[in-house]
């Protein structure tokens, strides 16, 4: 199971025929900088571990033999613009690389993301646009995201959300699949999510339901149940007020930037994925996390994973 990025402890079909450009592998890790398809980004010298700066430029995290490195960088405007994580895990090497577009008004319009791991056959690099009812909202209605080609068949997972009150309550998934330009399964409703908010606008649950049979059409199940509590620290980072721009960012529709002290997962129909993660922290000069602690607790079959997470800020 993937864990969740530690800062969030995420009917419409559109065709987009494009020449996609392949992510350049040529950036730097260390540094941040390259040409990173259709730009890099400068921000991932100084700063350093616990250091007094804000802007979180890296996060290493270390579970047993196995290390994963996240890169942040940052535009003219200090908004996050790109990630690049790279490193093993799960006995296999792993490389993201991903990128964030904002139009005038300074709203996430467009993320292009790729991603290689091990020797799993590598897609083209995904691309994921997201639409605005009007010139002012930052709540888009929905979000079309095109997977890459993989062995000649291209996915298209179309997304639709409901609010409530500024919160994202819900969002629906109808994924169809292509061959060669010709649509081979039909668009049909795969996984629904519904989020449950506290007064100050963070997410205390998340229910997923999915298409557990695979068949196209068929109704969905109860997948997962997940429950969040949080701490007292505030971990700002590159999170904003809005839970629907932090959910394009990070994956959790919270519109509070706390950090998440705990989630717990219970699967009524896969119990191995039961578990509850535990975040302790420990604050820099900056009054931020330098280090975070992840305590991981599987109950079917019981283990226990630790995965140690330094931070570096600018």
């Amino acid at each position: 199971m993937k864990l969740l990025p530690i800062l969030c402890i995420g009917v419409l079909v559109l065709m987009m025929v494009s020449c996609q450009k392949e992510i350049d592998w040529s950036v730097n890790p260390s540094t941040g900088t390259g040409t990173g398809g259709s730009g890099g980004g400068t921000g991932g010298s100084g700063g350093g571990t616990g250091s007094s700066g804000t802007l979180l430029i890296k996060d290493v995290s270390v579970n047993g033999s196995e290390t994963l490195t996240t890169d942040y960088t940052y535009d003219a405007q200090s908004r996050f613009e790109t990630e690049s994580i790279y490193g093993t895990s799960g006995g296999m090497s792993f490389k993201s690389y991903r990128k964030l577009f904002r139009d005038a008004a300074g709203r996430i319009v467009m993320i292009k993301q790729k991603v290689e791991q091990g020797t799993m056959p590598s897609t083209d690099t995904s691309i994921t646009i997201y639409h605005y009812p009007n010139a002012t909202t930052k709540e888009y209605d929905y979000s079309i995201m095109n997977t890459g080609a993989l062995m000649g068949m291209e996915t298209i997972d179309s997304v639709v959300y409901t609010y409530s009150g500024g919160n994202m309550i819900s969002n629906s998934h109808y994924m169809s699949t292509t061959m060669g330009g010709v649509q081979i399964i039909p668009s049909s409703l795969s996984q629904k999510w519904d989020y449950t908010f506290d007064a100050s606008g963070k997410v205390t649950k998340v229910v997923n339901y999915s298409n557990l049979s695979s068949t196209p059409g068929a109704p969905l199940d109860l997948a997962a149940t997940y429950t969040y509590t949080y701490g007292t620290v505030s971990f700002q980072a590159f999170y904003t007020t809005n839970g629907a721009q932090n959910y394009a960012m990070a994956g959790l529709p919270s519109g509070n930037p706390t950090q998440v002290q705990s989630m717990t997962v219970v699967s009524p129909g896969t119990p191995q994925v039961d578990r509850t993660i535990t975040n302790t922290y420990t604050l820099g000069a900056n009054g931020l996390p330098a280090t975070i602690k992840q305590t991981e607790v599987i109950v079917t079959p019981p283990a226990t994973r630790v995965y140690n997470h330094a931070l570096t800020y600018q």
